[in-house]
């Protein structure tokens, strides 16, 4: 039995709908702190697709939403549309803000195939002491199989 396949039959659905991150005021603008996924069921339909040929209509491009602001402010995010990753857009966030992002993604411009999830992200001022720190010590014999190399105490 042949089927034949026309068209976009299903919209791309995150692997998650919530996304929560936490990052510093001066978090670098040049790699994303996070990546978004969404799967589109349509390239099981189309047959097998391979790393260097997909069905186009299970291509999933990424977008975010601006309409909270309605696009006068500058967003201080910004996405990749074909890897998902989110990027900080602007030098120095506002420390000790919040930021509830949703992020769409869509089979090219077919607005009616397209799912959404949403992103909060928290902008944490991280002072140095509150960072962790280890100690190093060198080994003055192996302590052999079995053996304890480390101990950390327990904190409530």
């Amino acid at each position: 039995m042949l089927t034949n396949f026309s068209g976009n039959q299903h919209a791309p659905v995150f692997t998650n709908q919530f996304y929560e991150e936490y990052i510093s005021p001066d978090e670098p603008t040049d790699y994303p702190f996070v990546y978004v996924r969404a799967i589109d069921k349509d390239d099981e339909l189309c047959g097998k697709a391979t790393e260097t040929t997909q069905c186009p209509c299970s291509k999933v491009q990424y977008s975010l939403d601006d309409r909270e602001n309605g696009g006068k402010i500058p967003m201080p995010f910004v996405i990749d549309s074909e890897t998902g990753g989110l990027s900080v857009a602007v030098k120095d966030l506002v420390p000790n803000s919040m930021h509830k992002l949703k992020v769409y993604a869509r089979n090219g411009d077919d607005r009616e195939m397209e799912g959404s999830a949403e992103i909060v992200v928290r902008v944490i001022e991280v002072y140095p002491s509150d960072q962790p720190s280890v100690k190093l010590r060198k080994l003055q014999s192996s302590p052999g199989v079995g053996g304890i190399v480390s101990t950390y105490p327990k904190y409530n």
